[in-house]
């Protein structure tokens, strides 16, 4: 047999095995029957049953953040920067954006967040809240979100009235802007009675609100600067974050040629290897590319969803396969129902598409739209919308006549 193809086969064949092998190490799920609805269940594959706590007398968000301050008193918990001033610096292509200079971190202990939340709950039943009614935070980013609860921003006026009758929220928490919004749709709000305001200004006051013989009591915060210079040894982020970082580190290397070359090479190299080809950086050159570019910091992908299973599924740390978004959680069951190849194959089958139709159908009946507002046909697109796409902008904004001309054969199926 011809040495040459014999030193072609060999490292081919040893890819594939290993590859078959690590991608049978890589089923970190296991199948559980749950009854129910047609499909299978994935769990965890070291839980037989779903854990409902890791720490007993612990099933609340409240309980955890609770035990927590009373094990860890005196260490550091949220960290805030003041804003020193603004100032605003064009970018390449005429754009133009805001730089903050922010001071140092101030802290808070433990103690003194659960303090915050105490005084700030005490406050709540004062303005009158009762136990089993609802908070919302609309409002920007800022340290109190951590005090109070979850946020949303930026909502239409008629998205703003939908959710807030869906959620049946009694005391909103908003910043400024988001103040004249819901006084412009103050009318439509039958379950809303209290509006706590945060002012940018800092400065504590009262407004009150005519709304059918019912007034909202608003009070004040201060506004705090972001966490850029904390250098965490732990960070959590969602892809659009990890994304820009991805492209700032691309501007700033890929203007030289070679260096691009180089780059670009190296990383489709070790991507080679991780996936298992023999044709991957390993040996030496694994450590060279790993010294030039890696900073060996194990990197966990994991999926879920704010609204209702936020933790769904987590890779584990010795996992290095990409693709892929890890096993169940502990404490979830994920349940398939429609056979697929791939998320493109999942979005062209008729199954997947009728189950999304009825689930926004649904939505829609509870929040009591008009017919005319409901969509009765849809068309699921398996390519994410990203700035790279031309789709939306830098900050995920739609690009609505770029969308209408990409997708125009396929808005004209919709409605003919």
């Amino acid at each position: 047999m011809n040495p040459y193809f014999v030193g072609l086969l060999v490292p081919v064949a040893f890819s594939l095995l290993i590859h078959k092998r690590r991608k049978a190490e890589r089923k970190r799920g296991v199948r559980v029957e749950v009854g129910g609805e047609p499909g299978y269940a994935v769990r965890n594959y070291r839980f037989e049953q779903p854990v409902e706590t890791h720490w007993e007398g612990v099933f609340t968000l409240a309980e955890l953040f609770e035990q927590s301050c009373k094990q860890y008193v005196y260490l550091p918990l949220l960290g805030t920067r003041s804003l020193i001033s603004r100032e605003t610096e064009s970018a390449p292509g005429g754009r133009s954006f805001e730089k903050l200079h922010l001071g140092e971190y101030e802290w808070k202990c433990y103690a003194e967040a659960f303090k915050s939340v105490c005084d700030f709950s005490s406050g709540l039943i004062r303005l009158g809240h009762q136990k089993n009614e609802r908070v919302a935070i609309f409002a920007e980013t800022r340290a109190e979100w951590q005090h109070y609860g979850a946020s949303q921003k930026g909502l239409k006026d008629m998205r703003l009235c939908i959710w807030l009758a869906i959620t049946e929220v009694t005391t909103v928490i908003c910043g400024h802007k988001e103040l004249k919004k819901l006084i412009d749709i103050s009318g439509q709000l039958d379950t809303v009675k209290r509006v706590v305001y945060i002012n940018e200004e800092g400065i504590s006051d009262e407004v009150s609100l005519a709304r059918n013989s019912t007034s909202w009591v608003i009070e004040a915060f201060d506004e705090v600067g972001d966490a850029s210079a904390l250098k965490p040894t732990l960070m959590t982020a969602v892809p659009a974050i990890l994304d820009r970082v991805r492209d700032g580190v691309r501007k700033k290397v890929m203007l030289r040629v070679v260096c691009k070359k180089v780059i670009r090479h190296g990383y489709n190299r070790r991507l080679a290897a991780i996936n298992g080809s023999w044709l991957g950086a390993w040996g030496l050159e694994k450590l060279l590319w790993d010294t030039l570019f890696s900073e060996r910091a194990p990197i966990g992908q994991g999926y879920g969803l704010t609204e209702t299973c936020a933790g769904g599924t987590f890779s584990e740390y010795d996992d290095t396969s990409v693709g892929r978004v890890g096993a169940p959680l502990p404490c979830s069951y994920i349940k398939q129902g429609i056979k697929y190849s791939d998320f493109t194959d999942l979005c062209q089958k008729q199954e997947a598409v009728k189950e999304v139709l009825g689930s926004l159908a649904k939505a829609a009946k509870q929040a009591r739209l008009e017919k005319f507002e409901i969509p009765a046909k849809i068309k699921l697109i398996p390519e994410p919308w990203t700035p790279e796409s031309g789709l939306v902008t830098a900050a995920l904004k739609l690009k609505r006549e770029v969308i209408r001309k990409t997708y125009e054969n396929d808005l004209a199926q919709l409605y003919a």
